[in-house]
């Protein structure tokens, strides 16, 4: 995690958070900033009294909460810091950052977290002010605008961090995401290509360099992405899934089953693995084989509606229609308004009917 420390040390490693699409998952990576020194009075320039009821103490309580991603914790030490002196950076950032990783929580409602995603971004927005060529400021800004799906305002922050550090891989990739999510695909593409000439194992950027050559229909580069992806980084199950995907696509059934089994050699309870996995075994009419794969995949995401559908499908092709039945209530439960809720009503009304001895219209 990258914070500012005062007054011990003055900089730790970071996490960069980026927007890496797979199907239907997102996910994140780790890179390292470089370092950049802060002034501060030490430690060691306080007597044990004054420390103890300086704004120096909340920024080492904080910093020791942060150390272990205890950002509740963190958080009351950073604001008594703020009110004990508005203008300090370590407390503005820090508080930013944690107000910004605490509205990842699940459970928080979509107004408190829009609200801590605001209080972050105005806190970040004061460090930029007193410091404005803090590069990893304008990183920060850049997450919570894209976490507010403000791309524009993402786009504007990334640029201008880029102006500080024009080669670092990390804003480059991240600049390339916003970009993507705009249909800026050409844009996108080449501040990939830029980040990997500069970092060349940068798994990441190949696999959504990949998916972008796949919306352009150049399938060739897109299995050269994956595969080199993969090249580098053997655990790397997004880009495997991502290539058994693009065999999919072609018709190429048997390479795609061969690269869903390497991905569950790699994670045996990788829930999309076996729900790609069952959709290959489906379409070569193995429908036990099928099934077996989407109830190992719901092990994993009991909640993920398009499964039961998937499911009550399969079971039907085996004449196993009170299950059938049972998953597909499931669905229409889980997606009231999904995709294939008007499929999945026709196929319970039939066996409803079935059930009572009544032919469907």
């Amino acid at each position: 995690m990258f914070y500012l420390v005062s007054p011990k040390k003055w900089m730790s490693a970071s996490l960069a958070m980026g927007i890496l699409a797979v199907s239907l998952v997102l996910t994140s990576h780790a890179w390292a900033f470089n370092r950049v020194s802060m002034v501060h009075a030490p430690i060691s320039k306080l007597d044990s009294s004054s420390f103890a009821s300086s704004e120096y103490w909340d920024l080492y309580q904080s910093t020791r909460a942060m150390d272990s991603a205890e950002f509740a914790k963190a958080t009351p030490y950073l604001e008594h810091a703020l009110e004990a002196n508005p203008t300090n950076i370590f407390a503005l950032y820090n508080l930013g950052l944690c107000l910004l990783e605490l509205s990842k929580q699940e459970q928080l409602d979509d107004a408190t977290r829009r609200s801590m995603l605001k209080r972050s971004e105005m806190l970040l927005q004061r460090a930029q002010m007193l410091n404005p060529d803090l590069m990893v400021v304008y990183f920060r800004l850049g997450k919570a605008a894209l976490m507010q799906e403000n791309f524009d305002a993402a786009a504007g922050y990334y640029q201008k961090a880029l102006e500080l550090e024009p080669n670092n891989p990390v804003f480059l990739f991240n600049l390339a995401s916003v970009y993507d999510q705009q249909e800026r695909y050409t844009e996108s593409i080449l501040l990939y290509e830029k980040s990997i000439h500069l970092s060349p194992r940068f798994v990441f950027a190949y696999n959504n360099l990949g998916l972008l050559y796949e919306k352009s229909n150049q399938f060739k580069a897109a299995e050269k992405a994956y595969k080199t992806a993969l090249q580098y980084d053997r655990s790397y199950n997004f880009a495997r899934l991502n290539l058994g995907n693009l065999y999919v696509s072609q018709d190429k059934l048997t390479q795609a089953a061969e690269v869903y089994q390497e991905a569950l050699k790699v994670e045996p309870d990788n829930g999309w693995a076996h729900l790609y996995l069952g959709n290959v075994y489906f379409q070569n009419q193995r429908y036990d084989k099928a099934l077996s794969s989407y109830q190992a995949s719901i092990k994993t995401n009991p909640s993920y509606p398009t499964t039961y559908y998937l499911m009550a499908l399969a079971l039907h092709k085996l004449n196993r229609d009170e299950e059938a039945l049972s998953c597909g209530l499931k669905y229409v439960s889980l997606a009231p308004d999904g995709r294939y809720r008007q499929e999945m009503m026709a196929l319970i009304l039939s066996l409803q009917l079935q059930h009572v001895g009544v032919q469907a219209p």
